[in-house]
């Protein structure tokens, strides 16, 4: 199986697809942390490689990204990791 690298930005609801996001915006998270998506894919039992000091190139100034083990197309995958952050944080609220 391949690897693919996942960026907070690709996940981000607040940018444009031409600033990083990769997923729709109804799947999106806003402000996604890199944090959240390593605890997501544990969650999810996704193989990852963190990578705390890369950073993406069209945001520099953040740091974190997962190189993941591909098992779905990279926007299932992606998708994937969205909803679990989305239970995680209406977990943490309840």
């Amino acid at each position: 199986m391949s690897e693919m690298v996942v960026y907070p930005a690709y996940l981000d609801l607040s940018l444009k697809r031409s600033e990083g996001r990769y997923i729709a915006k109804k799947h999106a998270v806003q402000n996604p942390t890199f944090e959240e998506i390593i605890k997501a894919c544990k969650n999810l039992g996704i193989l990852i490689e963190v990578e705390a000091e890369k950073a993406y190139p069209k945001q520099w100034w953040k740091k974190g990204r997962v190189k993941v083990k591909k098992t779905k197309s990279k926007g299932d995958v992606l998708r994937d990791i969205a909803h679990e952050i989305k239970r995680i944080r209406s977990s943490q609220r309840s």
